[in-house]
């Protein structure tokens, strides 16, 4: 595990928390079965807009380093939202686009490779 090779100890406690989570330790509530999240564990914003901009500040600049891309990420459970989310920071990232076209058919047998 990366984290644990780095000795980045936030990180590592963050892991550990995560799988604790996936593997349905994580402590829930007494009369259901909601799980009870630390407020050190996440943030909150009040915006998927807003959620972007804290966790990729100033993209339209930056896009092009990957390794600050690499050091960012945001966590969601469904893809559904994922989705909302990439095509919040797609739309920070408009530029010219090219359309691609191609055809799976051959015109002509002999053409076969």
């Amino acid at each position: 595990m990366r984290v644990h090779i780095l000795g980045d100890i936030p990180s590592e406690n963050f892991t550990k928390q995560i799988l604790s989570l996936g593997d349905g330790k994580f402590p829930t509530k007494a009369a259901s079965d909601l799980v009870s999240i630390p407020s050190d564990f996440c943030g909150s914003v009040p915006t998927l807009r807003e959620l972007m901009r804290h966790v990729f500040p100033d993209i339209s600049n930056k896009y092009k380093n990957h390794h600050w891309l690499c050091e960012r990420k945001i966590l969601a459970p469904k893809n559904e939202n994922i989705n909302k989310i990439n095509d919040i920071i797609l739309k920070e990232l408009q530029r010219n686009s090219t359309t691609y076209k191609s055809i799976d058919a051959m015109m002509d047998k002999e053409q076969a490779v």
